[in-house]
């Protein structure tokens, strides 16, 4: 009965024989149990006569009483039949209509749920969303709450569900149309009887398919977006060297293939003009391998706020780039105002990459690398280009997944030159330590001391530990073999301590983000 209004539920789940039209609310002393009335103007309007009409359907066992009053009569009414336990109902249009409609369903109960449910099913045909999906659901079938539920009953589209209420409870296990595990449609019935709680399951099995295409064909679009915005990146990066005539209106004299880039590049919302500083993320284990769907996973769960860059595929990593404000009109554009807005918008992606790293769960470590700011599209591929290497660095920083390119010092060196062979030869020089049972941690600690030009004290405050125990452990070292005390020997060993420092075990051994040793890019 969409459209009624029916405060008062209980005893709806009984059966009904009939209905009857009722112009004289004496008629109803007439009516034979399971009947439905409908009341007909102007008795249907008048409170008291709507009053008399449910006291005679309490005597009579009426099924429920349709009545067209005003809300403020209605609320007597409604505590009148929630003491008498008699369904009522308020309906504003064509009462005479609605007794006919009534009177349809009655005759042929099936039919009319057949219809139902193949209007319901061409409505869910014409969404495109899931929350139309169950928009439509709640539309099409009165006194129903419909959501989408995952393992445990967690809500993931819709409104929350009180499963508790003591209403009837349908479920439609999305299974196995959908490749997620445990999530269901559920819909909560606030009255209706077993036929009704059928039809709604009905309604539910046709509404799995429509749930499963449109996320299905919101995936879909989504990674069609994610390789068009690889392509579109990796021909901006290779087209920097020669794209002076490029602007931030992409204006272009190189021919429709770079204004098709440009205009992409607007399209995505890319920022490619003024000072840019970019990012890099990369596996903190080179060696471990994705499924093909990570890309979308990281780009969909990229905790960013809608001002914020998200993550582009690119080579093996990911990039990312913000642009930095322009100076305030107000403060004088010398060299130290310039550096100091360039360095601070460095320590504040590294802040947001660090934080950004710190939320995601997808069960895989990433490291993060910030270049130095750099101007407009022909600068990007620089500042991105001292990502990478800052990210690779970052996989042997220790606890900080986070790394800037300007703190990097003679790593960025070691960074760019990394290859198997070299962490091979890394590995022959620190081979004595191979069979220690502490072997990590005489690493970090061999760094920490090399790092502090030898001074154990130094070495221990970087470390969190005592004093003895750094004097301890490079006693060790020194019985293991390793040649500490050759000064021609130390850069090798340090080089060497850099290339495979256990990731997560080591110390900080960088410089902050900020060092007073920093330059102005």
């Amino acid at each position: 009965m969409r459209g009624v209004h029916i405060p008062v539920t209980a005893g709806l789940d009984r059966t009904v024989q009939t209905v009857r039209i009722i112009s004289d609310v004496e008629q109803i002393r007439s009516c034979l149990p399971g009947t439905v009335t409908v009341l007909e103007l102007p008795i249907a309007g008048a409170a008291w006569a709507v009053a008399i009409a449910v006291r005679y359907a309490w005597e009579r066992n009426v099924r429920c009483v349709i009545a067209q009053v005003d809300p403020s009569a209605a609320a007597t009414i409604t505590r009148l039949a929630e003491r008498l336990s008699v369904p009522v109902g308020f309906y504003d249009g064509d009462l005479s209509d609605l007794a006919l409609q009534l009177s349809a369903i009655i005759s042929a109960p099936v039919a009319t749920r057949s219809l139902l449910v193949a209007e319901c099913a061409t409505r869910l045909a014409e969404q495109r969303t899931v929350s139309g999906i169950l928009r439509v659901i709640e539309e099409q079938l009165p006194g129903t709450h419909v959501a989408l539920l995952g393992p445990r009953d967690s809500l993931i589209a819709g409104r929350p569900l009180d499963l508790s209420e003591g209403g009837a409870v349908v479920r439609a296990p999305l299974e196995p149309l959908d490749f997620r595990v445990g999530r269901q449609l559920v819909a909560v019935l606030t009255r209706g009887s077993v036929a009704w709680a059928d039809t709604v399951a009905s309604v539910l099995k046709i509404a799995r398919a429509h749930i499963v295409a449109c996320e299905a064909s919101s995936q879909i679009k989504f990674a069609q977006q994610v390789q068009v915005e690889r392509w579109t990146l990796q021909q901006v990066l290779g087209h920097h060297g020669s794209s002076a005539t490029h602007t931030a209106s992409g204006d272009s004299a190189e021919g429709d293939t770079d204004a098709a880039v440009w205009t992409g590049a607007r399209e995505h919302g890319w920022r490619l003009d003024g000072m840019l500083v970019g990012a890099m993320i990369l596996r903190a284990d080179p060696d471990e391998n994705f499924d093909d769907g990570f890309d979308l996973a990281l780009t969909a769960s990229w905790p960013s706020r809608r001002s914020e860059a998200r993550p582009v595929p690119l080579g093996a990593g990911w990039a990312l780039w913000e642009q930095i404000p322009e100076p305030d009109a107000t403060e004088p554009a010398d060299e130290d105002n310039l550096h100091h807005l360039r360095t601070t918008a460095v320590r504040a992606l590294a802040d947001r990459l660090q934080h950004h790293l710190g939320q995601l769960q997808l069960g895989v470590d990433l490291v993060a690398g910030v270049g130095d700011p750099a101007q407009g599209p022909n600068g990007l591929g620089r500042t991105l280009q001292q990502a990478l290497l800052a990210a690779r660095a970052a996989r042997s920083m220790g606890s900080n997944p986070v790394a800037t390119f300007r703190g990097l010092g003679a790593r960025a060196f070691l960074a760019a030159a990394d290859t198997p062979d070299l962490r091979d030869v890394a590995h022959n020089t620190l081979s004595a330590l191979a069979d220690a049972e502490d072997r990590d941690q005489l690493i970090v600690t061999l760094v920490a001391y090399l790092e502090n030009g030898g001074s154990t004290s130094r070495a221990a405050e970087r470390l969190g530990v005592h004093r003895n125990t750094v004097t301890s452990r490079v006693d060790r070292i020194r019985r293991f073999g390793i040649p500490l005390d050759d000064p021609d020997r130390r850069l090798e060993l340090h080089v060497a301590c850099y290339l495979i420092t256990p990731r997560g075990t080591g110390p900080r051994v960088l410089p902050e983000v900020v060092s007073p040793a920093a330059t102005a890019p």
